[in-house]
């Protein structure tokens, strides 16, 4: 029995030896034209399995394989590793000071130990180094890894990193390309700031902070796509970049810190288009203040407050939507921008001391029906629309119309002085049947030749009754207006009905 079991066994070995043969003659090798190869060797490969051939060890002159032109690798005798005090993983600590490797490929253990960190200044200063790849096993790094890498080109970042590090690729003068993967939650202070070649950054949906002045100096970077996670942006984060347009996303709740030294796009020259997400609600004091070339702002509900100087000086800007939600419109808010035109919205509550003055190109105002009184200017009696330096006053607003609609009302909180003292290019004004002036508010406006008032001649005739007064119809009694229409010129009353007034009649 056991002698039949041995020649039976023997019989199906060689049978299977035999089909084994019959399907390799059947195979024909098609072999890469190219070389494929890991860290050791090099090799030909066979597209239709997996077998090899010519397979030999790299052999490394100045830098590369003289045999399939593989970047020399750092070895373990080039980077410096060691255990950590409680022995539970490994560091990559640094490289030798003799090390002259042009790729620098992390190992993912050390003595059995993942290697689990990057120890401060790794390689910074190091001027060969042209590619770094960290593998997943490193999940944190330390301040300045690779900064003044100035050869650095190319980056491959692992899996567990969770943030980039305070000043990580600093410096790296030479890197054009970067791309973030969803593990990191955090890009840290400094990270790619002086990165002037940078043009393109791929930020994966998952990263939910990009801190102080973390792409700072990035003069090469033109446009940037922010992942939808995206939850703060830090001081100056985008300080002095070559950003042309940027979309905050919805989750962005604020722009930069309240209180701050540099906005978030401080000295940001080429920015021409920002759209601002949802989840602000504040455009704090001077974000884009005196960005020369931004044209375009889209601002979207939810939006409450643009801060003090927030556009001042954007000569460019000439196209901006106010959301419903805005309440309040800071001092010096667009002052000397290209708007041409300004309608207040339901639930504006206040517009501060030249918000708009100094708008050469602001050719209409229209004062919307408000939801409750509106405060115009600030305690000193200064105006949202004029600077006011002295009398009489000259201003160079380019106004021609101003629009009062039916159901805006000044709030009495303080005593306006001059509203459109001076507009010397405006003709046109439309004014409510509940309309009251402020004192001066029309003054000096000599080119001011028709009112359209919605209302009968006889309650226009009642209102202007008295010299420097206005009298209140509905409260049955006079408000001192003084010269709220010294100055003008001879403008005509259009009424309701067809009915006409001239300037003075009784």
């Amino acid at each position: 029995m056991k002698k039949f079991l041995t020649i039976v066994f023997t019989m199906l070995l060689i049978f299977a030896c035999a089909i084994a043969l019959v399907a390799c003659d059947f195979h024909k090798h098609n072999w890469s034209s190219s070389w494929d190869y890991d860290d050791t060797n090099h090799w030909y490969s066979c597209d239709g399995c997996t077998e090899q051939k010519d397979k030999a060890a790299h052999t490394f002159a100045s830098g590369k394989c003289s045999v399939c032109g593989k970047d020399e690798v750092a070895t373990n005798t080039d980077i410096v590793y060691e255990v950590s005090e409680d022995g539970s993983y490994a560091i990559c600590s640094g490289l030798k000071e003799d090390s002259t490797s042009t790729e620098i490929v992390i190992s993912s253990t050390y003595k059995g130990l993942a290697v689990s960190k990057i120890g401060n200044d790794f390689c910074s200063g190091n001027t060969t180094i042209k590619k770094v790849v960290i593998p997943d096993s490193v999940k944190s790094a330390g301040y300045y890894t690779f900064k003044d890498c100035t050869s650095l080109t190319e980056v491959e970042l692992g899996k567990g990193l969770t943030y980039l590090s305070y000043g990580m690729f600093m410096g790296c003068t030479s890197l054009e390309s970067i791309n973030i993967p969803s593990n990191v939650e955090l890009i840290y202070d400094y990270s790619f700031r002086d990165c002037t070649s940078l043009t393109n950054v791929n930020i994966a949906e998952g990263t939910e902070e990009i801190s102080e002045q973390a792409f700072a100096n990035t003069t090469a970077l033109k446009s940037l796509k922010l992942p939808n996670s995206l939850v703060t942006i830090g001081e100056a984060a985008f300080m002095n970049s070559g950003l042309q347009n940027i979309v905050i996303p919805d989750n962005v709740t604020e722009l930069g810190p309240e209180n701050r030294t540099y906005p978030v796009f401080y000295q940001c020259k080429s920015l021409e288009e920002v759209t601002i997400g949802k989840g602000v609600k504040t455009i704090q004091e001077g974000t884009f203040a005196s960005l020369p070339k931004l044209k375009k702002v889209t601002l979207n509900e939810g939006l409450e407050t643009i801060g003090n100087v927030a556009f001042n000086l954007c000569s460019q800007l000439t196209t901006i939507n106010f959301p419903e939600s805005l309440k309040v419109i800071g001092e010096r808010a667009f002052y000397d921008t290209g708007l041409m035109e300004f309608t207040s919205t339901k639930n504006i509550e206040k517009i501060d001391a030249d918000a708009f003055s100094n708008c050469k190109n602001l050719k209409k105002i229209t004062l919307s029906a408000s939801s409750k009184p509106v405060v115009l200017g600030d305690n000193n009696g200064r105006s949202p629309f004029i600077n006011d330096s002295g009398w009489p006053s000259s201003t160079d607003i380019g106004v021609e119309e101003i629009v009062i609609e039916e159901g805006f009302k000044c709030s009495t909180e303080n005593d306006i002085y001059g509203l459109f003292k001076g507009c010397k290019n405006l003709t046109k004004v439309t004014l409510a049947s509940d309309f009251c002036p402020t004192d001066s508010m029309f003054r000096n406006c000599a080119q001011l030749t028709e009112i359209h008032f919605n209302g009968t001649k006889a309650n226009w005739l009642l209102h202007t009754k008295d010299d420097n007064k206005w009298y209140d119809i509905e409260n049955d009694k006079s408000i001192n207006a003084s010269w709220w229409n010294d100055g003008t010129g001879a403008y005509t009353i259009y009424c309701l009905n067809g009915e006409t007034a001239t300037k003075g009649e009784k």
